[in-house]
């Protein structure tokens, strides 16, 4: 079988690329334990993967963000 290997993130920054590894890793387990997620007639594993791994990185960085906004103190 054909080692898979780590997605590389499409964005720089290390608090992006950290979170990318640990979302990555999750939705990898995910696909792995529940391969009829993606049918015969649905999306390739590797395009589905990069996919869900992106969006879910990108909302978390977006929260990320915000939050530290918001406990900047005011001047």
């Amino acid at each position: 079988m054909k080692k898979k290997r780590r997605l590389k993130p499409l964005k720089p920054g290390k608090e992006y690329r950290a979170i990318w590894r640990i979302v990555d890793g999750a939705v990898k387990k995910a696909l792995d334990a529940h391969p009829d997620y993606l049918s015969s007639k649905g999306m390739r594993y590797r395009t589905a993967r990069m996919s869900i791994t992106k969006r879910v990185v990108g909302d978390i960085v977006s929260y990320l963000g915000r939050k530290a906004k918001a406990e900047q103190p005011r001047i």
